[in-house]
This record gives structure tokens, sequence and C-alpha cells, in this order.
């Protein structure tokens, strides 16, 4: 059986959480050793200078919850972040929203526990300001203030709820700070698990659209088996396709540079790579061609859930819809016309200190 390219020409030219002994534990990208090793392959020092003002920001996605903390630093007239720490969990926050619109008790749960312990660690590296900022499961659910609660109580802190248009921006700035050597007009893609935002722009964003067509949404959504059958794959396909044609008028031209950003493009960025695990300073930058992402999508949307996560990098909470987000990726790029994406480490968290 073949899922290829073929399969979308005619209209572009341009379940729930799976069950395994880990889908309800936290899945860490890194564990926190005492000297502790950043996103971007720095170490953090273990005491600091009088004199450093450190910030820190967290972001409650869909499937994960990021945390960083860096030093803001204005040179040049340009604010530039510098990276001390960073780390990734997943916890899968929209957990059945897509279904039922409302928050899992066991999500609320898990996740405010994540958040809490991250928090936690960003104060002990002495961040002064912590801010924690929830995306599109936060948007959809109806029960959202049962988590800011669930938050508040773990760290006395508020979550902000970005809107979609906040969310865009702030993956574009994030983007952007990492990739100050890029020039020229520029789409930035951010898959999550619940929308997926394209931004337009060259230093500044200029267009945007949020498009409800995240991998966790459109997993539950779509896909009821293991390993999806070629039907349910096509469906999810041509929703994927109808999402962006409206994108294709809204968002200007041309695109010189795309850069990718989230974990979909981060761990397609290790599996291209070869990594056994997650290295910032390996990927950060890379190039990774539309062809390589279709020949991804296609091979994942054909493996079984356990065959996914006994590949390298590949934690239980992102084997279930990694297909699904390569696919949006795969869709964006040839709606586009783009051959190929910057890969990013940076994203959503940083724009958030640039604000």
């Amino acid at each position: 059986m073949f899922w290829g390219p073929a399969l979308h020409s005619a209209v572009l030219s341009v379940t729930s959480l799976c069950s395994s002994p880990q889908s309800e534990g936290l899945v860490r990208r890194s564990e926190v050793p005492a000297g502790v090793t950043s996103r971007a392959g720095k170490i953090v020092p273990q005491c600091w200078t009088r004199g450093n003002l450190l910030r820190a920001a967290i972001d409650v996605g869909t499937n994960s919850v990021l945390a960083l903390v860096a030093e803001l630093d204005e040179q040049a007239g340009r604010r530039q972040l510098r990276v001390r720490w960073e780390e990734e969990v997943l916890t899968r926050l929209g957990e059945g929203v897509a279904e039922t619109g409302f928050l899992a008790p066991q999500a609320v749960r898990r996740t405010a526990e994540a958040v809490a312990s991250l928090a936690g660690h960003c104060r002990k590296l002495g961040a002064e300001d912590i801010v924690i900022a929830a995306t599109s499961a936060a948007r959809d659910a109806g029960n959202f203030e049962v988590f800011r609660q669930a938050v508040y109580e773990r760290t006395g802190l508020p979550v902000r709820v970005l809107s979609g248009q906040e969310e865009a921006y702030a993956a574009f700035r994030g983007a952007r700070a990492g990739h100050p050597e890029v020039d020229g007009s520029c789409l930035v893609i951010d898959v999550g698990g619940g929308s997926t935002e394209l931004v337009y722009g060259h230093d500044e964003p200029r267009s945007w659209t949020s498009l409800n067509i995240g991998s966790v949404r459109l997993k539950e959504q779509w896909l009821r088996h293991d390993p999806f059958t070629a039907e349910e794959w096509t469906q999810l396909c041509h929703r994927i396709q109808q999402a962006l044609l409206s994108a294709l008028w809204e968002m200007p031209r041309p695109v010189e540079v795309a850069i990718g950003v989230g974990g979909t493009v981060t761990t397609l960025a290790m599996l291209e790579a070869g990594l056994p695990r997650y290295e910032a300073q390996q990927i950060h930058g890379m190039p990774l061609a539309a062809r390589s992402i279709e020949a991804w999508a296609s091979k994942l949307a054909q493996m079984t859930y356990k065959e996914r996560t006994g590949l390298p990098g590949v934690a239980p909470l992102r084997g279930d819809v990694l297909p699904v987000g390569a696919q949006i990726l795969a869709e964006t790029l040839r709606a586009f016309g783009l051959q190929s994406l910057l890969v990013s480490t940076f994203g959503i968290r940083h724009g958030l200190l640039l604000e």
C-alpha cells in the first residue's frame, strides 16, 4: 500500500489517546541533571552574578508543556535571548477535547503537576518573572478554569490564554529570534496539537492564520485504527487540504524562506538526521526537504503505534500523532510551493519573552 503525493494532487496544487503502559505518565524529552544542558546546548551555571535578570516562560500546549529560562539582551537596538535552560514534558492536556469539548480530569492533573514542577525549577534557577501561557486546548475547552485553578493552587501563578493571533505572533517572534540570519519574506509554520499557525512577515509578522488542524485534534477525529486504514488516512488528508485552501487566499506572496517550529518538526529532524536522542544544536537551522517530510509522513502512517514508538526519539505521547503532524507539514509546503523549511528549536516560549 502506498500513500504518497498522488493522493493529494486533485485537491491542492499548491480516537482518543493511545492506550499504552506509558500513556498515563509524564514523558520528558530531557531530564534535569545537576549541571543542566539547555536545548541550545549550553550549560546552565549553578550560580549567577549580580545583575543577571532571568525571565521564564512556560508554554502549555495541547500535547506538550515547554519551559524556558533566558536572559533578555539588547544589542544594536535588537532584543535577543540568551537561553539558559529549556525542557519539554509531554502531558496531552488536550486529550479528548476534540470529541467532548472539555479537559479530562487526568489530563488536568498531570499537566498542572508538570507545570508546577517546571515553574519550581525556573525559580531555583533564579527566574524573577515567570509567564505561563496556554494555547489551543485552553481556547477550546469549556472547563479551562479548572486547569487555571489547578495551576494557581500549585504555583501561585496565573495562566494566560493566548488567542490565535497572539499564539501566531509569539511563534513568529520566537522563530525569527532563533534565525537572525534569515533575510527576506518568511513563513513560520507552527504545527501544534490543537491548531496550526501560519505567519508571514519579514522582521515582524504581517499576516497570520490559525487553522484547527492540530495533530492531536485530527488524530482523535479521523484515525481509529492501528495501523491507520487507507480510507481514514485519505479522509484526514482531504481535511488538511480543505483547511489550507483558505490560508492560500489569506497569506501574501512570495515566500522566500519557511521556518518550522514545534515537536513535529524537531522529531522529524531527529529521524532524518539519525539522532538517537534530542540534540538541539544538531538540528537547529537544519534544512528539511519537502520530499523527505512527505516520505516520513507516508512511512509513519503505515506503521503501527508500537513500531513508531520503537524509533529513536519518538516518545509514547508523540508516536500516535507524529504521522498527522508530518502530513500537515507536507501539505502546507506543497500548498505554498515550497521545497524545504528550516528547522527551529525556538518557538512560542521564546516569543513570549520577547514581547
